[in-house]
């Protein structure tokens, strides 16, 4: 399907509108639907305490053996009744048994009665009242208030009594279930302009945009404004009891609507060529940025985001982003025109399962989540970062030899993640899709083969495009409750124009686990790898291979599951939180400087995050806003907090202990990681200790100490500012040598709760760290990428060399020492106001809006009158150096920032919510950022945007 995504978008909203004018128009008529809403949990709970009165009368006769209190006991459940009307009363009538009470009362066998029978009557009887009472009133399913109680009703555990024979066939095998999402959604600037459609999920991130007015961006205020209308059903259908099940996602939004133009070979007046295609989505109404490399002297070109003028792109001049002539050299692009598509498929697989122990899953259309995650100690399949794309989403991006150097040259292939990190909506899901096979056979208990192959597909390529081919599989065999082994390995190729194979990665590992104690558990790996690139290019191919190591004890004194060895570091819990609890564990890895596994990412996993290096009290009000859900738990973040220190050409050691001890009112963690490189010289030392203690019901008390001791430096190179796509780290000018960079915190915090409806919480942090507990900003936004001959294996190449620049505004090494002071005053007036006011003090001027960290002061509230309506404002007046001025002209202007942002909430019948926003608020909003409980202060902007977003969201 071809045609104008932009018209196309106003099409879908007005018919998302449409469907949702159906529930809107219902408010009224429903207006008595708390009463009926009520009426049906009261309902639902007098038939809980009904099971709970058989069970106990079931309990008895069992334990007495009295046939006749047998009898009172059957006859004491619960009926199943035809309607609420006809409510059974707690004890029948004894003295007018049926036939069959009869029978079963005279029987000598007879002894306790069936609690199978019993329970099962009473479920069902449940499953009636709840279904012919739903069919006059409609429950809003929404996140509950501390002002909401919702009881949940018994799960059936117990199977049903069997179809009679004129059932359908649904109900003998066959489901079928529809759901998804209707969502229209428009936007009001200050100017008056209404738009429909403008939604970017990649101009949330703190990199460039920061320093643009480029198209959307709009420097340090750039942001998404998530204006988007979506038509999304999913479809799940099985057929033959679950042999063969189908799942459908198909979603119409500005996302399935994309364009690109023809490929164009564009030469400059000095002879330097470049292939320029333009790749357009209906989310924006411009091009996607793009770096595309030139053809003849290893420069390259960057080319913006271009506004679109109906189906064509208009030309532009575009400068060389590393000049190879001193007089410079520029591309004259010309105009091109936009071939539209439709394409709405977003999950599509079919799952073949012919016995329990067997499932074959084909899906020509899959998101990240089909990639195999391993479980093996190095986790050679899908290591990442949370907040990453998968590795198997990587294109590859071929080589290519610069005939106008002299001598010639060849810049070399990689793997290439621009597009599966950039393409994403605005609730974070990653676009770029998988196509393959996975196969899950579990021949017996203890043996489990998992295998996936899968090839990724961006929304611009053609269906039937490979780049490239990735595939791992998993074999694990238990023996025993205290033994297993298992293997893995993995394949990765990258393909060149013509579709030949140009790229290769393989590696192949063994590992096992043993139980020395009852609580001490030990595994170890071994892995190799092999790589060749470049292979279409025989005389500058190149091939590498090393190997891999891993060896670890762990020990947990009372874990959640006794057997230890089937979970790993993170999955060890004690059974109850106010248990005295501990675990430890300790390894030791290596991966030599040549091996690899390109399907996983170990240049980011290595280090710790930077929210792990902060405390805070921040009670996130927004929380209790309707229809609110909740977001990423500290514990889901716990494995990715702290850094393990493993990567290429690195040898680690690692210790890490926690505790949960009296009563589970204290709670601490101990780590420290030895890093070396594959010479043995020091990498880093980190150490640190957590501490979270409930000195009374009142006091919270947290501390935290870190250390991070590092070699001195070498001069021109960042001690710790890595580029992602390499694990290099960053040149940089400002850097002088032999200075201690080493980074030491301590921090001390408390919340006191003064009365039932007012705390106060303050953190006091004396650090030198500048860098990581900052999240490396604005450093790294002022970064770009250089080309320099190298001369390998007597070749001559053109290496990237990435670089940041202006870093002479920054402290350098050695770092001094400053205080950071926070302190937030929590009042709760009701149930239905949440207020929380907050002041930071932070002597480093350039801290951005990551955090509560940044200087401000700052108000926020919620009022939740009912559960189905609130409201929530927040005002921040913070401070900081104006970053795009400092890189646009070169001056350090400490700037005041006032944002305000309002939104009401409502939860209408049949399920539909209504948002009004005016501004853009905090990041703890799914449609403006990225969530972790860590970063829930921080705004994308720092300025009020006059913007009013109306969204209208119904899920079904």
């Amino acid at each position: 399907m071809n045609g104008h995504p932009f018209k196309a978008s106003i099409f879908v909203f007005f018919m998302c509108l449409a469907i949702l004018t159906g529930g809107i128009k219902s408010f009224a008529q429903d207006d008595n639907s708390d009463e009926n809403t009520q009426e049906t949990l009261n309902q639902i709970h007098d038939l809980e305490v009904k099971l709970q009165q058989a069970n106990k009368s079931l309990d008895a006769a069992q334990q007495s053996g009295n046939q006749s209190d047998t009898e009172t006991a059957v006859t004491q459940a619960p009926v199943a009744q035809a309607s609420p009307q006809q409510a059974a009363p707690e004890q029948a009538d004894d003295s007018a048994p049926s036939s069959s009470d009869q029978t079963t009362s005279t029987s000598p066998a007879q002894t306790a009665p069936d609690r199978t029978v019993s329970i099962n009557t009473t479920l069902n009887s449940l499953e009636v009242n709840s279904a012919q009472t739903a069919s006059t009133t409609s429950v809003p399913t929404t996140t509950p208030t501390p002002t909401q109680t919702v009881p949940s009703a018994p799960v059936q555990t117990v199977p049903p009594a069997p179809a009679s024979s004129n059932q359908t066939a649904s109900s003998t095998g066959n489901t079928l279930k529809i759901s998804g999402e209707v969502r229209a959604s428009m936007g009001v600037y200050s100017s008056g302009n209404a738009v429909f459609t403008r939604a970017n999920a990649d101009l949330n991130e703190k990199n460039y945009r920061l320093v643009s007015d480029n198209a959307l961006n709009n420097d340090i205020n750039t942001y998404d404004p998530a204006l988007y209308s979506r038509l999304k059903v999913v479809m799940d259908a099985s057929v033959a009891s679950a042999v063969v099940s189908v799942h459908l996602n198909v979603s119409v939004d500005p996302w399935s609507f994309t364009g690109k133009t023809k490929t164009q070979l564009v030469t400059t007046p000095y002879g330097d060529t470049v292939k320029v295609q333009y790749l357009t989505w209906g989310n924006t109404g411009y091009t996607v940025n793009s770096t595309f490399n030139t053809m003849r002297f290893a420069n390259g070109i960057e080319v913006p985001e271009i506004k679109t003028n109906g189906n064509m792109v208009p030309a532009t001049t575009v400068p060389n982003v590393d000049t190879y002539y001193q007089d410079g050299d520029t591309f004259n692009l010309p105009a091109a025109k936009i071939d539209y598509s439709f394409f709405p498929f977003r999950e599509a697989w079919v799952d073949v399962k012919p016995t329990d122990e067997l499932k074959l899953r084909i899906f020509p259309m899959g998101f990240e989540d089909q990639a195999l995650s391993t479980d093996d100690p190095l986790k050679l399949s899908n290591s990442t970062e949370w907040w990453a794309e998968s590795p198997w989403l990587d294109g590859w991006q071929q080589g290519n030899l610069n005939t106008g150097l002299t001598p010639v040259s060849f810049t070399k292939g990689q793997w290439d993640k621009s597009l599966s990190f950039f393409t994403k909506d605005s609730d974070g899901v990653r676009l770029t899709a998988l196509r393959g096979v996975s196969l899950d056979w579990k021949p017996g208990d203890e043996t489990s083969w998992d295998t996936t192959i899968a090839s990724p597909k961006t929304l611009w390529q053609d269906y039937g495009d490979i780049t490239a081919l990735a595939g791992s599989s998993r074999l694990k065999q238990d023996i025993g409750d205290s033994f297993y082994i298992g293997a893995l390995g993995n394949m990765h190729q990258g393909f060149d124009l013509d579709n030949q194979i140009d790229a290769e990665n393989y590696t192949g590992g063994v590992d096992s686990g043993a139980m020395l104690l009852k609580n001490l558990k030990l595994n170890a790996e071994y892995a190799e790898s092999k790589s060749i690139y470049d292979e279409t290019s025989p005389e500058y191919s190149t091939q590498y291979g090393g190997n891999a190591y891993f060896v670890s004890l762990t020990t947990a004194s009372n874990p959640e599951d006794e057997d230890i060895l089937k979970k790993d570091y993170f999955g060890l819990l004690p059974v109850e939180k106010t248990e005295d609890f501990y675990k430890s564990t300790i390894y030791f890895a290596r991966m030599d400087e040549g091996f690899e596994s390109s399907l996983s990412d170990y240049h980011e996993t290595r280090s710790d995050s930077f929210w792990a290096d902060n405390l805070t009290f921040y009670p996130s009000d927004y929380r209790y806003m309707p229809g609110i859900g909740p977001t990423l738990s500290e514990n889901d973040l716990d494995p990715f907090a702290i850094g393990n220190g493993i990567d290429y050409g690195r040898s680690v050691i690692n210790w890490r202990g926690d505790v949960n001890l009296m009563d589970g009112k204290l709670q601490g963690l101990a780590a420290i990681r030895h890093v070396t490189d594959h010479n043995g010289n020091n990498v880093e030392t980190a150490s640190r200790l957590g501490m979270t203690y409930q000195v009374t019901d009142k006091l919270t008390t947290k501390a935290l100490l870190l250390w991070d001791a590092l070699p001195n430096t070498t001069a021109g190179i960042d001690p710790f500012q890595v580029y992602d796509p390499t694990g290099v780290n960053y040149n940089n000018d400002a850097v002088p040598g032999g200075k201690d960079p080493s980074l030491k915190t301590g921090s001390l915090g408390a919340r006191y709760q003064l009365t039932d409806w007012a705390a106060i919480n303050g953190v006091w942090k004396y650090t030198n760290d500048f860098v990581e507990g900052t999240n490396e900003f604005p450093q790294t936004v002022m970064d770009s990428i250089s080309t320099a001959p190298s001369f390998q294996n007597g070749q001559n190449y053109r290496q990237y060399f990435p670089f940041i620049y202006d870093q002479s505004y920054f402290e350098q090494a050695p770092y001094p020492y400053y205080n950071i002071f926070k302190t937030g005053l929590e009042l709760t007036p009701s149930e239905k106001w949440h207020l929380y006011l907050d002041y930071t003090r932070n002597p480093n001027r350039f801290a951005g809006n990551f955090d509560d960290n940044m200087n401000h002061e700052g108000i926020e509230a919620s009022y939740v009158p009912t559960p189905k309506i609130g409201f929530f404002a927040s005002t921040v007046f913070s401070q900081g150096y104006d970053v795009n001025r400092l890189v646009n002209d070169n001056e350090l202007d400490y700037r005041d920032y006032i944002n305000f942002f309002f939104e009401m909430r409502m939860i209408l019948p049949k399920d539909l919510m209504m948002s009004i926003q005016y501004g853009v608020g905090p990041s703890y909003d799914i449609q403006t950022s990225t969530t972790t409980p860590n970063l829930t202060y921080s705004s994308t902007v720092l300025e009020t945007q006059h913007l009013v977003r109306i969204v209208f969201d119904k899920k079904f």
